[in-house]
């Protein structure tokens, strides 16, 4: 009787088993791929020559790494020139590039703060976001070849066929598709995807902010709208659509001046009584919530102080019931508020006041809460993080 055949698995399971790896742990010896695989020696030693030949992973002596007879070996690690990814954000006023390293390391930023009107204007802005991408790129000096992939933040819902899913209050975009717009208009050979900028802010927090080592967490963009990203699991939840997180059209129970929100046509909802909008036309003279933020520092200025604590406080309402039903780590306030400017201490006390009223006492007890640390570049670095987490590993092995 004959003895059967061994196949062996095919090439490409393997050269994927590599690159997981290298990708889970970072930096990874020969002989520890060798032990995270299960692969023999002499196909580990194949692929990962073919790795470094096609500039795609790096060897570099350790002295913290030593083979079996005690000399320092190399470790391998995913060559940063290897490729690129992009975050577009495309703010009501401003426009803002990141360009990163698939490594994480390089980052270009390129931005424009005056004289942006996306809200009215989104050919304008999407041309003019055009060629910052140009600019950052060049300067980040990949080519669109380099490319792993562009995510495109927008202050709107989307849904997952990339359209804009509320219309109201906001004309220019009506039927627009800002990422096949761009992806037109640049004719990179990458993916362009689109998602709203909360969303991309709290993946931003998860990778490189305040919420990294959370698997739990709550992202609230409150700055002229507010939005929000949830993070479960280590994942952010997009929903069936594509419009997970919206909290900032959840409606607030029990407001006198409740009135109905031009973009989601409910009553009362959190926008609309917490919102920048809502707060700066208390106070004539400041335009955004950022100017109010900045001058709420100021403790002489007690009506805008209070202001802010009543708003905060309404926002945790809003935010309570949700607090209880999935139990979160970590709450991170993002949006017009800076860490280093100490401005958590101007809403702790009216988030914690709403919070105890409306969440599950024992949540409250256990969640973190502050302001986060990527305020201002949010949405761009969260398009980055989110392209490296679902492009790279297919970008790598399409390089082989």
């Amino acid at each position: 009787m004959a003895t059967p055949v061994r196949r062996g698995r095919p090439r490409q399971r393997n050269q994927e088993e590599v690159i997981d790896a290298l990708l889970e742990r970072q930096q990874l010896t020969q002989q520890a791929l060798v032990h995270q695989t299960g692969l023999s020696r002499a196909t580990v030693t194949r692929i990962v020559s073919t790795l470094i030949e096609r500039n795609l992973v790096a060897p570099e002596k350790s002295a913290n790494a030593e083979s079996p007879t005690g000399v320092p070996t190399d470790v391998l690690f995913i060559q940063p020139k290897a490729g690129a990814a992009m975050g577009i954000d495309l703010g009501r006023n401003h426009l803002r590039i990141a360009v990163r390293d698939v490594a994480g390391g390089s980052e270009v930023i390129e931005e424009e703060t005056s004289g942006v009107d996306t809200l009215g204007d989104s050919e304008g802005s999407l041309k003019r976001a055009a060629e910052l991408a140009r600019r950052a790129l060049a300067k980040a000096e990949f080519s669109p070849d380099d490319l792993v992939g562009v995510y495109v933040g927008v202050p709107f819902a989307v849904d997952f066929q990339g359209r804009i899913a509320a219309h109201s209050g906001m004309p220019a975009w009506k039927g627009v598709r800002p990422a096949e717009k761009l992806e037109r208009r640049l004719r990179w050979p990458t993916t362009f995807k689109i998602a709203n900028d909360a969303n991309l802010g709290a993946v931003a927090e998860l990778e490189w902010g305040m919420a990294r080592g959370y698997s739990n967490a709550i992202y609230l963009k409150w700055s002229t709208s507010i939005g929000g990203g949830i993070v479960v699991n280590g994942k952010l939840v997009r929903g069936s659509d594509g419009l997970a997180g919206e909290i900032g059209h959840t409606p607030v129970p029990g407001v006198a001046e409740a009135v109905e929100c031009a973009n989601c046509t409910l009553t009362g909802c959190l926008e609309t009584v917490a919102g920048g909008e809502a707060l700066t036309r208390q106070f004539p003279g400041l335009r955004t919530m950022t100017d109010l933020v900045r001058e709420a520092r100021n403790e002489a200025n007690e009506d805008l102080r209070a202001a802010l604590d009543v708003a905060a406080e309404r926002v945790g309402r809003s935010l309570g019931p949700l607090v209880s039903a999935y139990n979160p780590e970590m709450l991170v306030i993002g949006g017009a508020f800076h860490r280093e400017a100490g401005d958590y201490g101007l809403i702790a006390d009216g988030l914690l006041r709403g919070l105890k009223q409306s969440a599950y006492p024992p949540s409250v007890a256990c969640l973190a809460i502050d302001v986060g640390s990527q305020t201002g570049k949010a949405a761009a670095r969260g398009g980055v993080a989110l392209v490296l987490r679902e492009r790279l590993r297919q970008f790598l092995l399409s390089r082989l």
